[in-house]
C-alpha cells in the first residue's frame, strides 16, 4: 500500500500495521497460499468474508476457508495495491476503508475467436482455430485486468494480533 500524496511523512502505528496487513492480504492472494490468507482472519464463529462477486460470501472457519481455497483455485490471480487507507480505531477494534486497483492475471481463453462481420459466410470462411490448435505445446499469454477496488473491514485483536473479523471488498464504478 502506498500512503496518500497529502499523508503525514510517518504513519502512525495502527496505519502501519494496517498497511502491513493490506500488503500480506495481496501477497496471499497473489501466490494462492490459502493458509497464509486463512490466518489472517478471526477463528470467531462470526468472522465474515464478502467478496465483489454475488456468491463470495462465507460466515465461520470452516466456510470462510472453503471459500478462500475456491477463489483461489480459479485460473486467475489476484493482487491489490491500496493508494488510500482510512483507520479508524475504537477499543480494540479498528475500521479499515481502503481504496485501490485490483488485478487480475489469468490465460487468455484460448477458444476465443474475434466476431466475424455479420457478412462473412462462415461455411466459407469458418473461425480461426483456438490458440492451442494453432501452436501445440505453446503457452497462452497471460490477460491482465485491473479495475478500481475497495476493501472495508473490522479489525480485532486476537492472539495479541490484529486479525479481520469482517472484511468485505468491494469493485467501485467511476463516478460519473
Amino acid at each position: 500500500m502506498t500512503a496518500p500524496e497529502d499523508a503525514p511523512a510517518a504513519l502512525d502505528p495502527m496505519h502501519a500495521t494496517v498497511r502491513d496487513l493490506l500488503v500480506e492480504l495481496s501477497t496471499a492472494f497473489a501466490t494462492r497460499d490459502v493458509g497464509r490468507l486463512v490466518r489472517q482472519f478471526s477463528t470467531r464463529a462470526d468472522v465474515l468474508y464478502a467478496g465483489s462477486e454475488e456468491d463470495e460470501q462465507a460466515v465461520g472457519p470452516g466456510p470462510l476457508r472453503a471459500l478462500l481455497a475456491a477463489v483461489l483455485a480459479r485460473p486467475e490471480t489476484y493482487a491489490f495495491e491500496f493508494r488510500e487507507c482510512h483507520v479508524v480505531v475504537v477499543g480494540a477494534s479498528a475500521t479499515v476503508v481502503a481504496t485501490g486497483t485490483g488485478t487480475q492475471t489469468g490465460p487468455a481463453d484460448p477458444h476465443r475467436t474475434p466476431a466475424l462481420p455479420a457478412e462473412c459466410d462462415v461455411a466459407r470462411h469458418p473461425p480461426p482455430p483456438c490458440a492451442s490448435q494453432r501452436h501445440p505445446g505453446r503457452a497462452v499469454p497471460a490477460v491482465v485486468d485491473t479495475f478500481g477496488y475497495r476493501v472495508v473491514g473490522t479489525l480485532i485483536v486476537e492472539d495479541e494480533r490484529w486479525v479481520w473479523l469482517v472484511l468485505s471488498g468491494s469493485e467501485p464504478t467511476p463516478a460519473l
